[in-house]
């Protein structure tokens, strides 16, 4: 089986995904992150095709259950939808 060219719709309808974008604006405020707690995901932390956690934002908590919706599990694919466009990851284990 060769390489496709397709959309990210496209794949969504194929396997029953969903398009979302990750907390943003009203949604996340910078007082809400935290030294500790749960990492948030930005495109700088999508380098390789992998995400790292060097430097990687965190959220108190609390501020999970809000943000539920934005929960990566594996087999998401994340992706930076401005500025650098071309950082993607595959969420593994």
């Amino acid at each position: 089986m060769g390489w496709s060219t397709t959309t990210l719709g496209e794949i969504c309808d194929r396997v029953g995904g969903i398009i979302q974008t990750g907390p943003f604006g009203s949604q996340l405020h910078q007082s809400d992150y935290s030294q500790d707690g749960i990492p948030v995901v930005m495109p700088k932390d999508i380098i390789g095709g992998r995400i790292v956690t060097d430097s990687v934002a965190c959220v108190a908590p609390e501020h999970v259950e809000r943000l539920s919706r934005h929960k990566l599990k594996p087999g998401d694919i994340v992706y930076g939808r401005r500025g650098d466009i071309g950082r993607q990851a595959l969420i593994r284990q």
